[in-house]
């Protein structure tokens, strides 16, 4: 229950330091930035001390490492992929259109005798 109440704590004062930095503009722009930087620190603790943003913080340092494993191409493979892509999107775009210009012909020159 005390974690429900970290978290629903943590969304009023983020929503509470937006809010005053949005719809407050008569105030100095360094108060309505030090509001929002003392929310963010606020938030910023809640979450820390919850358990919720502990695992958010697990999920982070595992998502880095894994994204530090991931076989990353050199350049010319770049490249050369790039070119394949590009060479079947052509090749793809040809067959529509010769597929369209049949049906084309076919539908209003054959069937319907429109031309």
């Amino acid at each position: 229950m005390l974690e429900k109440i970290k978290v629903a704590l943590f969304f009023l004062v983020f929503l509470a330091g937006v809010i005053f930095f949005s719809f407050f503009p008569s105030q100095g722009f360094f108060v309505r930035l030090g509001v929002a930087l003392v929310s963010v620190a606020v938030c910023l603790t809640l979450i820390w001390f919850s358990d919720f943003g502990r695992n958010l913080m697990v999920f982070f340092r595992e998502s880095v490492r894994e994204a530090s494993k991931v076989f990353w191409p050199t350049r010319k493979e770049t490249m050369q992929l790039v070119l394949v892509v590009f060479v079947f999107t052509v090749i793809v775009a040809l067959y529509l259109f010769f597929v369209d210009k049949f049906l084309e012909w076919f539908l209003y020159d054959l069937i319907l005798g429109w031309r």
